[in-house]
């Protein structure tokens, strides 16, 4: 019975790039969600706004509004106003 070495850097790099495409597969369905949602023509039709009131311009519900953002490193919806303003 013969043995394998693995090159553990070819290894780490193939898992590396194995999870940064899946990390972008995830990315895609978020955009398609926020597009279905109505967010990005909401989010085109008025100035930069707060998650509530996207919401409301938007009619979802904040809570999974914030969930999404979250869940989405928050890129698709960083043109909300800081709650810090």
């Amino acid at each position: 019975m013969s043995t394998t070495n693995i090159d553990e850097g070819k290894l780490n790099t193939f898992i590396g790039q194995m999870l940064s495409d899946l990390g972008g597969a995830s990315s895609i369905a978020m955009v398609r969600l926020g597009d279905t949602l109505g967010l990005y023509k909401a989010i085109g039709a008025n100035e930069p706004m707060t998650s509530m009131e996207l919401a409301k311009a938007a009619r979802v519900d904040e809570r999974y509004l914030r969930g999404m953002a979250v869940a989405s490193g928050g890129f698709q919806l960083s043109v909300l106003r800081s709650h810090y303003r």
